[in-house]
Order: C-alpha cells, then sequence, then structure tokens
C-alpha cells in the first residue's frame, strides 16, 4: 500500500512539475490555456500541502527545536506559498476572465514575471531538498520483485507437480 501511495505522490508531483515548466510557454499555451493550467498547478499545489498538513503542523509546534535542514525546508515551503500565492493573485488581475483595465498592466505582468521565476528557483530548491526520496521512489517505481515459487505448489522429483492443499 505504501508503495502506491508513493508511486501516486510521485506522479502526481511530476505532474504538477511538468504543469508549471508548460505554464511558462505562454506562446505555446496560449493565454486560455495558461491561465486553466495555471489554476490547475495552484489547486494541486493545494492538495499537495492539505496530503502533508501533518507535517507542516509537526514542524510548527516542534519549531524552535527543528534541525538546520527541516528549517531550510520548511522555510522553502514558505517561499512557494509565497510565490504562489503572487502568481494567483497578479495572474487574477491580468486574467482575461476579469478583463479590468488596468493602467499600470505593464508593473502588474512583471511582478507575475517575478513572482513565476521566484517559485520556479524555490521549486528547483525542493526538488534538490527532496532528491533522495525522489529517487527512491522512482527506483521503486520501475523495480519488479523476483517472482517466488508459489507456496501452492510442491515440485517432485519427477517433474510431476502436487498441490500443498489437501485434496477434496
Amino acid at each position: 500500500m505504501k508503495n502506491n501511495q508513493q508511486t501516486f505522490h510521485l506522479l502526481f508531483d511530476i505532474s504538477l512539475f511538468t504543469g508549471f515548466i508548460i505554464a511558462f510557454l505562454l506562446d505555446w499555451t496560449g493565454v486560455i490555456n495558461h491561465q486553466w493550467l495555471g489554476i490547475a498547478v495552484i489547486a494541486g499545489s493545494l492538495i499537495h500541502l492539505l496530503w502533508h498538513s501533518a507535517w507542516v503542523k509537526n514542524v510548527l509546534q516542534r519549531f524552535a527545536a527543528l534541525s538546520d535542514k527541516l528549517l531550510i525546508t520548511f522555510f522553502v515551503d514558505v517561499g512557494l506559498a509565497f510565490g504562489f500565492t503572487g502568481i494567483l493573485i497578479t495572474g487574477l488581475i491580468l486574467s482575461t476572465w476579469l478583463n479590468l483595465p488596468l493602467r499600470n498592466y505593464l508593473i502588474w505582468f512583471n511582478l507575475h514575471i517575478a513572482f513565476s521565476i521566484e517559485t520556479l528557483v524555490v521549486l528547483v530548491i525542493k526538488t534538490m531538498l527532496h532528491w533522495r526520496w525522489i529517487g527512491t521512489a522512482i527506483r521503486n517505481l520501475f523495480h519488479r520483485p523476483a517472482l517466488l515459487p508459489s507456496p501452492l505448489l510442491i515440485a517432485l522429483p519427477q517433474g510431476q507437480f502436487h498441490s500443498s492443499r489437501a485434496e477434496k
């Protein structure tokens, strides 16, 4: 079960990362798809955060006694939350959905780009911090357990097989 959950989380996180990278390709996605993809990635990130809410709660409760690595991981996650919040707010202000009349469009656009770049940098750092887990999860995904002989069959010397179950 744990392996299936780990595989699901790995594939979900890879999808989020890929969606985030594709959202950078505005010329390729177009504005409408960029907006929907952005909302999907932010929603997926919130789901990811909910899955790990026990970790967040635990870190907040033991904040003063955290190791340096956990502190770094926590602040990287805060940086991601800050970046995604900035992307969401500036993205909605710029969106065709709200179609707001903006006097300072270029300022909002540049803020959106800055939040996106900050989030990408922090996302790469987060990926590096979790690289050992990612490698293990990928190995587990492609690892096939060795086939073991069935305990229900016992090989007899003549090459015949006999069921180890009681005959009916």
